[in-house]
């Protein structure tokens, strides 16, 4: 393969990642993870031409992650003509440029030398009784526990609680008595 067929092989790759389901309207539907997952794996290097320049983009990327990405990503009248090869760099770059890391975890399979995807599990969301001053929440240890709504603090107890209360004079608070 000559350099301009690898090229236009990348940039097609990069171009329909660019305008998926996954990376425009953030769809992880099966069909677009699938549809990512295939044209992701398509662009890696096949050659040993190929690979010996995806090696020279990744030993870039390795030494100096951010001034590599910029200039990958930089803009030259216009257009972003070089962002395709953001599709050689890693993972986390990969799916922090397509805006997608809150979504899908990319991982690389050593066995069969590809990318695979698979969706972040989101957290289910807490449905709160709107007439309760509190509401039970999970800690980090899984015991359920009792949360002010107001300050989404634990409610006070003990010696602390007491200590904030306003100073008393002669039995009676600071505020005039009528």
């Amino acid at each position: 393969m000559t350099d301009q067929s690898f090229r236009s092989r990348l940039s097609n790759c990069y171009l329909k990642l660019n305008k998926s389901n996954l990376a425009t309207k953030k769809d992880t539907s099966n069909d677009s993870l699938a549809f990512f997952e295939q044209h992701l794996n398509e662009a890696l290097p096949n050659t040993s031409d190929e690979h010996e320049h995806a090696r020279v983009i990744k030993d870039l990327y390795h030494n100096s992650p951010r001034l590599t990405y910029r200039v990958i990503t930089a803009e030259r009248d216009g257009i972003k003509k070089q962002s395709l090869y953001v599709l050689w760099t890693n993972a986390w770059c990969i799916t922090r440029h397509f805006e997608i890391q809150d979504l899908i975890h990319l991982a690389w399979d050593q066995e069969h030398n590809k990318y695979h995807i698979t969706v972040i599990a989101l957290p289910k969301p807490i449905t709160v009784d709107p007439s309760s001053e509190s509401v039970a929440v999970p800690t980090i240890n899984h015991e359920w526990q009792q949360v002010d709504k107001r300050k989404n603090q634990p409610p006070r107890k003990g010696k602390r609680n007491e200590r904030r209360k306003p100073p008393m004079v002669n039995g009676t608070t600071n505020a005039l008595d009528e």
